[in-house]
């Protein structure tokens, strides 16, 4: 019965033990390393408003991992750290989005150059 009722207390006390050292990594993350898991998310969200689908979904899904994984941990170092690649993998995608959409820019711009000289062509010999 002694043996019962002692590791019934051992049990109890590793359990708040486990309990408490949740706690206080969790207490641990310093409200500015939340806010720069907020800059992150909002990186993020600002990426998602743009055509982001078309050229960068690889790098935004990477992004949002980080994100996920920053909120599963309770270890500060590694919050910040997932937090501070979240927000680079947001910026990746943001330039990718950039470059693409001004990639296409080119292409058009272009296209409608050659139509131009094109049509000029056209009408130098028509002369």
């Amino acid at each position: 019965m002694a043996i019962k009722n002692t590791l019934q207390k051992t049990v109890l006390i590793s359990t708040a033990l486990v309990i408490l050292s949740g706690i206080v990594n969790a207490q641990n993350i310093s409200p500015a390393q939340r806010q720069e898991f907020s800059d992150a998310k909002t990186e993020v969200n600002n990426v998602l408003k743009g055509p982001y689908q078309k050229y960068a979904s690889s790098e935004l899904r990477q992004a949002q991992t980080s994100l996920q994984n920053a909120e599963a941990t309770n270890d500060p170092t590694k919050y910040a750290q997932n937090t501070r690649l979240a927000r680079a993998q947001a910026q990746h995608a943001q330039a990718i989005t950039e470059l693409g959409v001004e990639t296409d820019r080119l292409a058009d711009t272009t296209q409608a150059l050659t139509k131009a000289r094109d049509d000029v062509a056209q009408l130098a010999k028509s002369k």
